[in-house]
């Protein structure tokens, strides 16, 4: 099943009688837990890169401060570079910033703001829609959307054609920031007595058998989702059914099933740079001491950012400058990681 662009599906727990409940990026509450004095009560997440979920992520650019209307600093290569995040916002936006801080890979030492939007981090353990029975799975990539008193909210796609994702719930702890898909949490598989297929394109779930549905889900076309029935219960069976990063363990009215005629599937249900303004010829060095970073046209100081000692630079010495005193040349990071949108500058006298 092909999967399609992030949308919005939160689910509230009074339906009206006609249909699904409407969308909302509101944070589930979820139980109220002791995390006074713990990195949980502030939501801190140490991580070693980003986890590609997509070719279009947008660009990791990180702002001096929260308000910054430009960026100062692009992290080009993010699968690569170590980040820390905190000071997550405590309500959805579109233009929610969180704190990063950079450093330690002899490249920056910086301390910013990135906008969460497009950033893939991960699940190590379920993170569920309201009433449960609907949950990103382990291991899935997801965009962070808020945190607040150890609890994250976060956006996760779905593989089917409506809805596009969905806003779950979790522990900041279940969070990961890396390259690759985590280890998974161990988990219960529900006892399963048959397979069944959705008899026509969309498939109601309930959270009990009876009621109006808490989603509905839209396929492709009939007989593309496997569901494992668990129990049945008069007009409706109880079905699990997993693809992609979404799982879900729900009734559905037993009408919206059938059997397998030998059609065959698609699915198998699981558990489970900087460059210098073109000039072409550079010098290699390496930076001798942590020196302070300069940018822009007019070469002045980013507050705060610093040039680790021992980062790899190529650097252009033909087009130094002299700004108190003190010679700058232009440079890059020799493997790209990071860069600014306007020119980086350096010290002459801190390369080797």
């Amino acid at each position: 099943m092909r999967r399609l662009a992030f949308g919005l599906l939160a689910v509230l727990s009074c339906a009206p009688a006609s249909g699904p409940a409407a969308i909302s990026l509101a944070p589930i509450v979820a139980p109220a837990e002791q995390t006074s004095g713990t990195l949980l009560e502030e939501c801190r997440i140490v991580g070693t890169g980003e986890r590609r979920a997509s070719w279009r992520a947008p660009a990791f650019e990180v702002f001096a401060s929260h308000g910054a209307a430009e960026p100062a600093l692009v992290v080009a290569l993010p699968g690569e570079a170590h980040v820390t995040w905190s000071a997550f916002p405590s309500m959805p936006s579109d233009t929610a910033r969180a704190r990063v801080e950079l450093g330690g890979q002899r490249h920056l030492r910086f301390t910013g703001w990135a906008p969460l939007a497009g950033r893939t981090f991960s699940t190590r353990r379920r993170m569920v829609t309201g009433h449960g029975h609907l949950w990103a799975r382990a291991g899935a990539a997801i965009e962070l959307l808020a945190a607040s008193g150890g609890f994250a909210t976060a956006r996760v796609a779905s593989p089917f054609v409506a809805p596009k994702s969905f806003v779950v719930t979790g522990r900041c702890d279940t969070l990961a920031y890396e390259p690759s898909e985590p280890e998974h949490a161990s988990h219960h598989e529900p006892k399963s007595t048959h397979s069944v297929f959705n008899r026509n394109a969309s498939l109601d779930l309930h959270e009990a058998p009876s009621g109006a549905p808490f989603a509905t889900l839209t396929f492709d076309y009939a007989r593309a989702f496997e569901l494992a029935v668990v129990e049945e219960r008069g007009s409706f069976v109880r079905v699990t059914g997993a693809e992609g990063d979404v799982a879900f363990d729900a009734w559905v009215p037993a009408a919206e099933t059938a059997l397998d005629w030998g059609v065959g599937s698609i699915h198998t249900s699981g558990w489970g740079t900087s460059s210098c303004g073109g000039y072409y010829s550079s010098n290699r060095g390496v930076v001798a001491r942590d020196t302070p970073l300069f940018v822009g046209a007019k070469p002045e100081a980013l507050a705060g950012a610093v040039v680790e000692k021992s980062a790899d630079v190529r650097y252009y010495p033909w087009d130094a400058k002299t700004v108190s005193g003190v010679a700058l040349v232009p440079f890059d990071f020799a493997d790209g990681m990071l860069r600014a949108p306007t020119r980086m500058w350096i010290a002459r006298d801190a390369i080797q």
